[in-house]
């Protein structure tokens, strides 16, 4: 698995057909992992909804299943720049299948609590926090750069594919087996990535002659200056951050709106409205920012969620009369 004698940085940049084998070798246990993973998600979540039909129950797991990405996002990508990556990755997924396979024994033992499923959000998203800063970063160094936007595509398209298989797996999984048992399904998608990443030859991108290793805080630091310095910039993250406030609640509250109000079951539709969302989105607002400009696009972006907050209300209110 160690493969630093086998191939060096500059053959990893050298065009070469064979970097499709590996690279999609890569893929597959990639798309194995986020299918468990997704699925695991789902069925943690509405084992929650179930469990609790309390906002406040989704809310504390929706924190935990995304603040240990947003505190440990900066310390992960100086691990990805200092370390090796592959085995980084590698780490990385076993280390999120091994904790979901320990909790589902613990489970087995002691019972299922919402305690210790909110512990597992936590414990999983610092796990995985690690690893896609790696496997971005690791994608030059087995993809040639004239074919990194074919490589991107690839990706992406196995990764949408992937969440949407994902809840339709996860649904499917929670409506016929334990949850104890849902969680070690996990562990078997992150030994199909680590095996499969493990069998590809992938230089160690830290050469001789690299630039001087700064301390991580002044690190972190200068990368965030580079924001601040553009005005611009800074308003377009400081507006994406409010609007995210109040947008990524919803994904939470999600399926207390559908078991409480609605009165049904563990449905996938809306995780695949979402997914599906991405590439219609993306097809539609490409050559429009390509022509007005992405700033127009925001702009557009921002009528167009004001506009359809008034019409769903109007619409909601004719219903109920």
């Amino acid at each position: 698995m160690d493969d630093q004698e086998t191939e060096s940085p500059q053959e990893a940049v050298r065009p070469n057909p064979a970097w499709r084998r590996r690279y999609y070798t890569i893929l597959a246990g990639q798309a194995v992992s986020q299918v468990g993973s997704s699925a695991v998600q789902f069925a943690l979540v509405w084992f929650l909804a179930q469990e609790t039909a309390s906002p406040a129950a989704m809310g504390l797991a929706g924190l935990a299943a995304f603040l240990p990405g947003a505190i440990l996002s900066p310390a992960a990508g100086i691990v990805a720049d200092r370390h090796n990556r592959k085995r980084v990755c590698i780490a990385a997924d076993l280390a999120a299948g091994i904790m979901a396979t320990a909790f589902a024994l613990a489970m087995g033992s002691w019972g299922v609590s919402v305690a210790a499923v909110i512990a597992l959000l936590a414990a999983r998203a610092a796990a995985t926090s690690f690893q896609a800063p790696a496997m971005q970063a690791m994608v030059p160094q087995v993809v040639p750069a004239e074919s990194l936007v074919e490589a991107g595509g690839m990706a992406q398209a196995i990764s949408s594919a992937s969440y949407i298989l994902g809840p339709v797996v996860g649904g499917a999984l929670f409506a016929a087996l334990p949850l104890a048992l849902i969680l070690v399904t996990d562990l078997f998608g992150a030994v199909a990535a680590a095996v499969t990443l493990g069998i590809v030859p992938v230089p160690d991108h830290r050469a001789e002659g690299e630039r001087p290793k700064l301390h991580p805080v002044r690190e972190l630091r200068d990368g965030l200056s580079v924001f601040w310095e553009d005005r611009v910039l800074t308003q377009v993250i400081v507006s994406l951050l409010v609007l995210m406030v109040f947008f990524m609640p919803l994904s939470s509250f999600y399926p207390l709106m559908t078991s409480d109000f609605f009165g049904l079951g563990a449905f996938s539709a809306f995780q695949i409205v979402s997914m599906i969302s991405t590439p219609i989105g993306l097809a539609v607002a490409s050559p429009v920012a390509e022509v007005l400009g992405v700033s127009a696009w925001f702009g557009i972006s921002g009528v167009a969620i004001v506009l359809l907050g008034a019409v769903m209300l109007v619409l909601e209110s004719r219903a109920r009369r």
